[in-house]
């Protein structure tokens, strides 16, 4: 399977972390990690980093159409409520430090 220049650089900057059901960031040595996935009313999220472990993290939970239907703010190793939100497939995107992230996940 031939894929784009784009996508290899991502795929080699990357693995997956079947543990935890997450991507690493192994290029800038950000590591994030959100669990479990799928997950019903509670998604963990932590990020591993030389930074103080009680770094505040911004969040977005954007929906399939990109639509946001979260946003806020909460300590590194922290809960996020996703409770609210019906069941589909979400994107979870972080800023931590002037670095951006993102994670899929599903809501059940």
């Amino acid at each position: 399977m031939h894929l784009p220049a784009e996508e290899q650089l991502f795929l080699a900057a990357a693995a997956i972390d079947t543990d935890n059901y997450s991507l690493v960031d192994r290029e800038g040595e950000l590591q994030l990690q959100i669990w479990p996935n799928p997950t019903q009313d509670i998604l963990q999220i932590e990020i591993n980093t030389d930074s103080k472990k009680t770094a505040t993290i911004e969040y977005q939970i954007f929906n399939a159409i990109g639509v946001v239907v979260q946003h806020d703010f909460v300590a590194n190793g922290n809960q996020i409520d996703v409770s609210e939100l019906s069941e589909g497939m979400y994107i979870l995107k972080v800023n931590f430090e002037d670095h951006l992230q993102t994670r899929s996940f599903l809501k059940r």
